[in-house]
């Protein structure tokens, strides 16, 4: 398989967890629009001099917002994690299938050359080189 068609494959098993990304930076977006509008809103009671009921209240939504935008990035961050992790475990069973032929195919060069320097008493006679 090509590499574009690889990443197409993996890209349509991790379909659900970059939508779970993201919907929550969709949400963060949402969350720091409220917080800015809500820090404008403070402002401007405390500019007119007025300590209301929606002063408080603005002031409690605002630190929700920024409570909640804290939680969807530690969300956000578990969830890259998980992918990685993923991409890694795939990655170091293809990385392992490799190294266990590399180091049969090496097995069988030694063992051929050790025989033959058995045979021979000599690398001099025979077709490996130690040069």
């Amino acid at each position: 398989m090509s590499a574009p068609k690889n990443i197409i494959k993996w890209l349509v098993l991790e379909k659900r967890a970059f939508l779970q990304i993201y919907l929550l930076s969709g949400l963060q977006a949402l969350m720091y629009l409220g917080i800015t509008l809500g820090i404008q809103g403070v402002i401007t009671y405390t500019m007119a001099g007025r300590t209301t009921v929606s002063l408080v209240l603005l002031c409690l939504l605002t630190i929700i917002a920024v409570v909640f935008v804290g939680l969807f990035q530690l969300w956000q961050m578990r969830i890259n994690e998980t992918v990685y992790q993923k991409i890694f475990s795939t990655l170091s069973g293809k990385v392992s299938r490799i190294g266990s032929f590399l180091e049969l195919r090496f097995t069988l060069c030694f063992t051929f050359a050790s025989l033959e320097y058995f045979l021979y008493g000599s690398f001099s006679n025979s077709s490996v080189s130690l040069k």
